[in-house]
């Protein structure tokens, strides 16, 4: 579509994408939701730690 209405023989394909893209945001909704209800695992923790002094060392030393 192009900036003019659409005709009536595309409403239903239209209809049909629109309940298409609103299902799969609703499923993925529902995995980030189950996903973020979840710990974080350990080793992931460790390593999220040490990147962030990583990161925390190389920009004291890009600051001299």
């Amino acid at each position: 579509m192009s900036g003019r209405l659409p005709n009536t023989r595309e409403m239903p394909r239209l209809v049909s994408q629109f309940v298409l893209l609103g299902s799969v945001g609703s499923a993925l909704r529902a995995q980030y939701d189950e996903l973020r209800s979840e710990p974080v695992p350990e080793h992931l923790l460790a390593l999220i730690q040490k990147l962030s002094e990583q990161e925390q060392i190389s920009g004291l030393t890009r600051g001299r």
